[in-house]
């Protein structure tokens, strides 16, 4: 599970996510901090639920890619909850990119 990721932290406040497609507001109150510090809002790997997306409001589109959910405030950076995506290596590297 994401929030045992030993990289994981509850922040505080929660940031604003909002659904591509159909505008929805979610909040994410969980991040990933790399090696450099850098801290990165976790967003729900699958996207809005297809079930609870009514694609009122925003960029429509059929791709579950179009049911992501994106940071209102586009300076903070997001990455997927999936543990592939917050793996790093010693080289701050996704741990799946690194050579050594």
């Amino acid at each position: 599970e994401m929030l045992q990721h030993p990289t994981a932290e509850e922040i505080d406040p929660p940031c604003r996510l909002r659904c591509k497609r159909c505008n929805v507001v979610k909040l994410s109150k969980w991040a990933v901090r790399r090696l450099n510090g850098q801290l990165r809002v976790l967003t729900p790997g699958h996207g809005h639920h297809r079930g609870e997306c009514d694609m009122q409001g925003g960029v429509g589109g059929s791709k579950d890619s179009d049911r992501q959910f994106v940071a209102e405030d586009s300076h903070v950076l997001t990455v997927l909850d999936h543990p592939q995506t917050v793996k790093y290596c010693q080289h701050n590297l996704l741990h799946r990119s690194c050579s050594k």
